[in-house]
This record gives C-alpha cells, structure tokens and sequence, in this order.
C-alpha cells in the first residue's frame, strides 16, 4: 500500500498531461458529448437533491463540479460522475432522524458529512485501494422497479443478510393500473426480502411518515391547517395526513374502494371521486369565503 502512494505526485500533474495530449479534433465530439450528458445530468441532480433534502441548487453544484473533477483526475475519461439515488437517500435517513430537511443545520451537516465521506474515499483512492468497493455495498434501498430481475433479488438478501441499511423509500404494496394486471409495489417487495432474510426495513422514507410534511411546512411557512394530502390510498397516503395533522383527501380513482372506506377504521377527512372533483369544488369554496 505504501509503494502506491509514491505516485501521488503524479496524479495531481495529471491534468496537465491531459492537456498536453488534448487534439482540437476532439473538441467538437466532447462538446456534443457534454451538452448530451449535461441535458440528462442536470434536472437528475437537482431531483437528488431534493431527495436528499437538501436545496436544489445543491444538485446543480454537484453535477457541475463533480464532473470536472472526475474529468481531470478520475481514472476514467468515459465514466459520467454525479449524485446516486442511493448516494441521496442515505443522507437524508442519515441526518433527518436528528435534524429536519432543508434547513441550515441539515445542509451544514449534510456538507460536513460529505467532506468526511470525500476524505475516506481520497485516502483510499491515494493507496489504490478502491477494489474494495465492489466488496462493499452502501445499502440496500428498494423502491418501485419493473425491471427486477432474480439475480438482484438474490444480492439484495445476501447484503440484507450481511446487516446492511435496509431502506425502504414507500410502503405501497401494488400500484394502480387500468391494465390486466398486478404492478406489484415496495411493499410487497420488501415482504419477500423480510421473509428471505428475517429483517424489516430499517426505515421507509416516504409516506406514511409525516417527515416529508415537516419540510414542506418549513420551506414554504405554512401552517398544518393550511395543507392538505391528496392520494388513493389510506394506510399510506390518509396516514401520513393523520401524522402530520393536515387535510386528508382521498381520491376513489386509485386502489382503495368506496367498500374500503366503509369499513376502514379511521376515515379520511375528505373522499372524492377524483382529482377533478376537487378542482370543481375550489372555486365554490373561493365564493363562500368571498361572501364572508
């Protein structure tokens, strides 16, 4: 390990040995290649961003200086680098258990988490030690995805197996089609690596926690009477409205049944038939408050 780092000098004069062997010829294809991986890159980085509680123009510094970097002393010249949908869910269950999202402590935090993370993976990168990587896994983080395939199932359990962080980012357990099917959701596919592994998620990011009301209260200033949950589904989406003390609106054109509501426990605030529904009553409801 000693032996790799006398190539440190080396690697910070790399950039000028890019820029010795650079041809104007190549200028013309990487500018196209930047835009291309720019127009995709950009609004990506600003959504993990967001997901990881953190202010939007975050995301853009993050697609626009870890790409230079990378550039000038990755040991690619092909691998695009940016913010990871995993990368992002991990800070945000990581800090948001202490600190509320989108605050100026959560992205001071989150700022010092990523310099104590960059310093970790420079010293390794120095002593060339990152085939360890793909020893490794971050986490185990499972949301919606129509591609699963067995193969992934199989190394999820293992690392699930192993103590890994097990998020879970919704608890939906189908999601609504109109096609001859079932779309089987998280829910039913962290069912399977529970029974698989005899663990339960260690956190579900989404609804029905009230974590994700709590930052749009902070971000906009508004009060809970001011707020209100539109979904179809009331373990998830009534749920969460219940937690955070807000309106709940149910809408009957998704998974839950007028049936379901007769018999549930606890009532939503509000059932409709459809979003369209509540948009014919906005109005009536500007004109009664208009003639108070």
């Amino acid at each position: 390990m000693f032996a790799n780092l006398q190539g440190i000098p080396t690697l910070f004069l790399r950039p000028r040995a890019i820029a010795r062997a650079y041809t104007p010829g190549n200028l013309r294809p990487d500018l196209i290649a930047g835009l291309t991986v720019a127009i995709i890159s950009l609004p990506q980085a600003i959504a993990y961003a967001l997901v990881a509680g953190l202010p939007p123009q975050m995301g853009l510094y993050a697609a626009i200086v870890i790409p230079i970097v990378a550039a000038l002393w990755g040991s690619s010249n092909q691998v695009q680098s940016s913010p990871t949908t995993a990368i992002s869910l991990l800070v945000l269950s990581s800090l948001s258990t202490a600190l509320t999202p989108n605050t100026s402590r959560f992205i001071l935090a989150a700022g010092l988490l990523a310099v104590l993370a960059g310093l970790v993976q420079l010293i390794m990168g120095l002593a060339r030690l990152g085939i360890l990587v793909n020893f490794v896994s971050d986490a185990v983080i499972v949301g919606f995805d129509t591609t699963l395939a067995y193969p992934r199932v199989c190394r999820a359990a293992y690392w699930i197996s192993k103590g890994k962080p097990f998020i879970a980012t919704h608890p939906d357990r189908v999601c609504p089609t109109d096609q001859p099917t079932v779309l089987v959701d998280c829910a039913a596919m962290c069912a399977m690596l529970a029974s698989a592994t005899g663990r339960q998620p260690d956190a579900v990011l989404g609804k029905p926690s009230a974590r994700m009301l709590d930052g749009v209260r902070k971000r906009h200033g508004v009060a809970p009477n001011e707020i209100a949950v539109v979904g179809d589904r009331l373990y998830t989406d009534m749920a969460m409205a219940r937690a955070g003390g807000v309106l709940g609106i149910l809408v009957l054109s998704g998974e839950t049944t007028a049936e379901q509501v007769k018999h549930a426990m606890e009532k939503p605030d509000l059932v409709v038939a459809d979003v369209g529904e509540i948009a014919r009553m906005l109005p009536n409801r500007r004109t009664e408050a208009a003639s108070c």
